[in-house]
């Protein structure tokens, strides 16, 4: 026999919530839906609650507590527990639900949840299919990340500064024509000159005629190797300039 006051519960829900539906009512509660639908059912019978079309349920007008509905089976006299009376009385079951009609319910209700159940694994399936195809375009972007860095890694480098004839840097194997590709490096003359070298170095210019004998050997040997390839050039014999 279902307790009185989730009957109680549900009234008191519908009057401040009018147009609940049984999940609804289920989920406040804390109650299974398939006992919120017997409740309703047997409140909806005696008087209590109407549905509407939408499915949602209110209480009928006029009734504000379980005595005064005057459906089948009201009156006062229901005892409270503690021992208080509130003068209510639950819906009679007599006459009205009969153990088929709860049993359709319970079915109902339960068919109800295999489908929600059949939903979810759909879903979880679906998200699962797409976690596994990110998992997959994540591990072949970190593979080509990493396929990336080595190849910048092997690319031959000259540190800044580096300075050296073409003859040595072929003596020493280095990969010059791969560094000219690469933009690390320029030929002027008969050197081999890392790009950062050279650039710090036209930042000088002007060069003051007098300021030469301060520049480092491989300086002058470029401002020798620039001026020989008509990058620069001595200006009225006082500074030279770039072309």
């Amino acid at each position: 026999m279902m307790s009185e006051s989730i009957y109680k519960r549900i009234l008191e829900h519908l009057k401040s919530n009018p147009g609940a539906t049984p999940r609804e009512i289920a989920d406040i509660l804390g109650v299974s839906i398939g006992m919120v639908r017997v409740a309703l059912l047997r409140l909806r019978e005696s008087g209590y609650v109407v549905k509407s079309v939408k499915g949602g349920y209110f209480v009928k007008s006029g009734v504000r507590d379980l005595s005064e509905a005057g459906g089948p089976g009201m009156g006062a006299g229901f005892q409270e527990p503690g021992g208080r009376d509130a003068g209510l009385r639950p819906p009679s079951t007599r006459g009205g639900v009969d153990s088929s009609t709860i049993r359709d319910l319970l079915e109902s209700e339960l068919s109800s949840l295999r489908s929600e159940l059949t939903g979810l694994r759909e879903a979880v399936n679906a998200l699962s299919e797409r976690v596994t195809k990110l998992e997959e375009e994540y591990n072949l972007l970190m593979k080509s990340l990493k396929s990336e860095r080595k190849v910048r890694e092997s690319e031959p480098r000259l540190s800044k500064g580096v300075f050296m004839r073409l003859d040595e840097a072929r003596a020493r194997e280095v990969p010059v024509d791969s560094l000219v590709r690469s933009g690390n490096c320029l030929i002027i003359g008969n050197y081999l000159v890392a790009q950062e070298f050279l650039e710090e170095f036209r930042r000088r210019f002007p060069i003051n005629l007098r300021d030469v004998r301060s520049l480092t050997r491989e300086e002058r040997e470029l401002l020798d190797a620039m001026v020989g390839e008509g990058l620069a050039y001595l200006h009225a014999g006082r500074e030279y300039r770039l072309t």
